[in-house]
């Protein structure tokens, strides 16, 4: 490894284990497989593992590292080890243990977002997005992008007609507990949509979930990690026009996690929150017609309008 320059998993965390060992630091070479969480106990052997990372036990806690991806912070267990059984070898044999994982309520996706809503239906949109743990990581390949493959990324995720995203910055904390900021701003000529004196606005551009149209199931329902995501979005509409309506709140809870929506007017703003949350788990396939109206519910509360109405 050294005179290469690389090498694969095993490799790495050999060259890793040597390198500790050299300053008087023990760890233990741990076989784990990022496809199954769970090893057939009663016939141990390494054809159920397929990838390497090495454990460093410490007085007062255990550090996990993965020798092969150096952009993941260190100290960071990733959403494909997480929560898995691990085989140690150590020098009187090996030891099954469980690593560790995060609570589903610590993987968050925050979005603060201000609208400033024009009378024609047009407007500007400053964001700031901040994800944790797994939701850091689905989203840590955007600092690896281009300028112009960022501002694509960005602008595949908003539900916005005539939308360009400007001005994007991005701070990632390399912590035990890592998070990334993606900031940006949108303009739209089009964020609602204009008919006789009223203007439809769109209650979250930023949300969506597709809606399941197969009729049977043949397999269990796994939801890989749980998650948060919250949304607060204010916008600040025109002097010239009044809310003529708002959604109605929502608070829906059922075995697959939560969603909340929560509607505010005063003066020439309305607040939104939007709150959904899964949990991760393995769900019967019977419960497959529950789980597709969940899904089914969340969209239409995504997709709700806000009638504004001009005065006079």
């Amino acid at each position: 490894v050294y005179k290469s320059g690389f090498g694969d998993c095993k490799g790495l965390s050999n060259y890793m284990l040597a390198m500790l060992k050299a300053i008087g630091i023990p760890s233990y070479y741990t076989e784990i497989s990022t496809v199954q969480n769970r090893f057939f106990k009663d016939y141990m052997n390494v054809s159920q593992t397929n990838h390497v990372i090495l454990q460093v036990p410490l007085e007062n806690d255990t550090l996990w590292l993965e020798c092969t991806n150096p952009k993941l912070p260190f100290g960071y267990i990733h959403q494909d080890i997480a929560g898995h059984d691990a085989l140690l070898i150590k020098e009187d044999g090996g030891e099954v243990c469980q690593l560790p994982t995060y609570p589903d309520s610590l993987n968050t996706q925050n979005t603060k977002a201000t609208v400033i809503l024009n009378p024609d239906g047009g407007a500007v949109v400053n964001v700031e997005q901040r994800s944790y743990l797994f939701q850091y990581e689905t989203e840590q390949s955007f600092t690896l992008l281009t300028p112009d493959k960022q501002k694509e990324y960005l602008n595949r995720s908003i539900r916005l007609n005539k939308a360009n995203v400007k001005d994007i910055q991005y701070k990632e904390s390399k912590e035990a507990e890592p998070f990334i900021d993606v900031n940006y701003t949108i303009t739209s000529e089009q964020y609602g949509s204009k008919t006789g004196n009223r203007l439809f606005i769109p209650v979250n551009p930023f949300r969506d979930r597709a809606t399941i149209s197969r009729k049977t199931r043949v397999h269990d329902i796994y939801i890989n990690y749980g998650y948060v995501d919250t949304d607060q979005i204010t916008i600040r509409i025109p002097d010239d026009y009044d809310v003529e309506s708002l959604p109605k709140p929502a608070i829906i809870i059922n075995e697959f996690g939560y969603y909340l929506s929560l509607f505010e007017a005063e003066g020439n703003e309305i607040k939104i929150i939007h709150t959904l949350s899964f949990k991760k788990g393995k769900y019967p396939k019977d419960k497959y017609d529950s789980f597709t109206e969940f899904n089914k519910v969340i969209s239409n509360k995504y997709s709700e309008k806000i009638i504004l109405r001009k005065k006079g």
